[in-house]
């Protein structure tokens, strides 16, 4: 998740311009920069995992990200990530696509990784491997190589539909990292943006 903190020692600008506002509003109107500052980096974020960063597959990681405002009292924390503030939880592969990691099957021999014939142009799962003995039977299921196969047409031709491995390895992409060190510039401008329109009303 990418954390945003905005303590009010560390940024002057800020601090002079809340100065000038009514003390009875201060916190009211520092909330609200806050809130425009994380809905901002909400939205870098959401199109640096839409194509500029990672490729857009199922969208999933996209509609997952939302963001939260935490106020400790001394300090106002935005906290933008899968999972933040959305009724969409968040995707258990956001961690491993921002760090990367090594993953091992559980539970199951093998890992099976879609081969072309079984994606989508954009990369989805067509079927799982559950689904492909549904759908063809477990007689017309084939392994050579450590692929699955699958028999098809009269005359049993054969398409390759999964690898199986023991382990796959992720690169660590930085989306979130990559997305805060975009941003950091921004913010207070952002903020200072709005609290001056709320001097302005």
């Amino acid at each position: 998740m990418i954390k945003l903190r905005i303590d009010k020692s560390d940024v002057d600008r800020v601090i002079n311009k809340l100065a000038q506002l009514d003390p009875k509003r201060k916190d009211g109107i520092a909330k609200r920069a806050m809130v425009d500052a994380s809905a901002f980096i909400m939205q870098v974020l959401v199109w640096n995992v839409s194509g500029i960063i990672l490729k857009r597959r199922t969208g999933y990681l996209a509609r997952s990200i939302g963001f939260t405002i935490n106020d400790t009292g001394n300090q106002l924390k935005g906290i933008i990530g899968s999972g933040q503030g959305k009724k969409y939880a968040r995707v258990k592969y956001a961690d491993i696509l921002e760090t990367g990691g090594v993953i091992t099957p559980k539970n199951v021999h093998w890992l099976t990784i879609p081969t072309r014939l079984n994606q989508t142009p954009s990369g989805v799962t067509r079927f799982t491997a559950p689904q492909l003995y549904e759908k063809y039977g477990k007689k017309n299921i084939v392994y050579i190589d450590n692929t699955m196969f699958i028999k098809t047409g009269k005359k049993g031709n054969l398409k390759g539909m999964f690898n199986l491995v023991k382990r796959a390895t992720i690169p660590s992409f930085r989306y979130m990292a990559r997305t805060a060190e975009s941003c950091q510039s921004r913010i207070a401008d952002i903020m200072i943006n709005r609290i001056d329109k709320e001097i302005n009303q």
